[in-house]
């Protein structure tokens, strides 16, 4: 919690000095690292975002539209440093994701290079997650982003899992499922974006879902100031 508190004070301190964003998405499930975490139950997402010269600090919730679902829901706070390192770019970032009816509180530091070559990315993430109640593993992440316009993008990843589960314990490691999803840009006014997006998940660790393919939907509105 006070690792929450902290980048949250972090966030207020870029307030005056970065560009913000702050906006909220619904989808009809909420899928995280291939885990689905709320059953077939929607999810709405409010987001608080601040950009300021390669530095990335936002504040989210994951919230259940219906009841019965209060201890997955959590509120995740996370701060990463882009640096172009020719012809990379290079990510490093630290995220806590705190869980207020749980004790399934968990942290991640993970790392990602990504080589642009025009509208297409390549992208590699190594990731080091672990809690209290949930076992340190890693994860690798290997995708490539697509922009296809400037408001319109997709992307495709997959996941070789090392045993981690946000819904507490661990699995098996091993490939874990393969992601895909697409979406654009509709400007409704001079700083208001309508976003929507469709994904595709298909699962190769039962542990992760036992559903074997999935696809869900989401709508992001966003206001920059």
């Amino acid at each position: 919690m006070k690792k929450l508190l902290f980048i949250v004070a972090v966030v207020a301190a870029l307030c005056a000095m970065a560009q913000g964003q702050i906006g909220v998405t619904y989808s009809d499930k909420v899928v995280w690292r291939g885990f689905e975490l709320f059953d077939e139950t929607d999810g709405v997402a409010p987001q608080l975002n601040f950009k300021a010269a390669g530095l990335d600090v936002s504040a989210r919730g994951l919230l259940a539209t219906d009841s019965g679902y209060e201890k997955m829901q959590r509120w995740d706070a996370q701060v990463s440093y882009t640096q172009k390192v020719d012809p990379f770019e290079v990510t490093g970032g630290y995220g806590y994701y705190y869980l207020p009816d749980s004790d399934l509180d968990f942290q991640e530091m993970w790392a990602t290079l990504g080589l642009p070559l025009g509208r297409v990315t390549p992208r590699y993430t190594l990731v080091r997650a672990e809690g209290e109640a949930i076992e340190a593993a890693w994860l690798h992440v290997g995708g490539v982003d697509l922009r296809l316009t400037d408001e319109a993008r997709c992307f495709a990843e997959i996941t070789y899992n090392d045993g981690f589960s946000p819904l507490g314990g661990s699995i098996e490691s091993g490939w874990s499922h393969v992601l895909t999803g697409a979406s654009i840009d509709v400007r409704i006014a001079e700083r208001l974006v309508l976003t929507p997006a469709v994904y595709y998940q298909h699962t190769l660790e039962e542990a992760v879902n036992p559903e074997e393919d999935q696809v869900w939907y989401g709508v992001g509105l966003r206001y920059t100031f």
